[in-house]
């Protein structure tokens, strides 16, 4: 029992009152720094240093796949498990075709990738790309769970390569 009544004096103290109040000023402070970073400082130096938009530039936490030398993608993966929940959301964007998906070109969706109309996604993370199932698996859930997605396929003929990172835990 004296636990429960050290407990006791411990909360009537107010101890535990200061610390929720701090804890909420703390997160408060927190907002107003990251907009004033967001919405003043970075536009200024942008400017300055002609134009720059800061916002597509990050930091990559672990390397990338050993041997790779392509461009890395940052994207929502909130807004593709959204397209996903949709049974029509990725059929806008991808039709299936001989050993993979193929890009329809003109959707927004396919620009935030970075692929263009007739690219093939033929492999993510080493799995086939066969169907949106695949697809799904393979590329939307490994992105939800903040993992780095390798994308195999073919662009112009050629064999292609794209790495996605969660735009979500990204700095800036």
């Amino acid at each position: 029992m004296s636990m429960l009544r050290d407990f006791r004096d411990f909360a009537v103290k107010g101890n535990v009152i200061d610390l929720a109040v701090a804890v909420i000023i703390g997160a408060a402070f927190g907002k107003i720094v990251d907009s004033l970073v967001k919405d003043l400082i970075m536009p200024v130096i942008g400017r300055i240093f002609g134009g720059l938009d800061f916002a597509n530039y990050f930091i990559m936490l672990a390397p990338p796949p050993a041997g790779y030398s392509g461009p890395v993608y940052r994207v929502n993966a909130e807004l593709l498990s959204g397209i996903a929940a949709r049974p029509d959301g990725w059929t806008a964007l991808l039709t299936r075709v001989p050993g993979g998906l193929a890009v329809k070109g003109g959707s927004p969706a396919a620009a935030m990738l970075g692929m263009k109309d007739g690219d093939r996604m033929t492999q993510a993370n080493g799995v086939a790309l066969t169907g949106i199932e695949d697809l799904q698996a393979a590329f939307v859930k490994p992105l939800m769970a903040s993992q780095t997605v390798h994308v195999a396929g073919v662009r112009d003929g050629k064999p292609a390569a794209w790495l996605f990172v969660n735009a979500g835990v990204c700095p800036g």
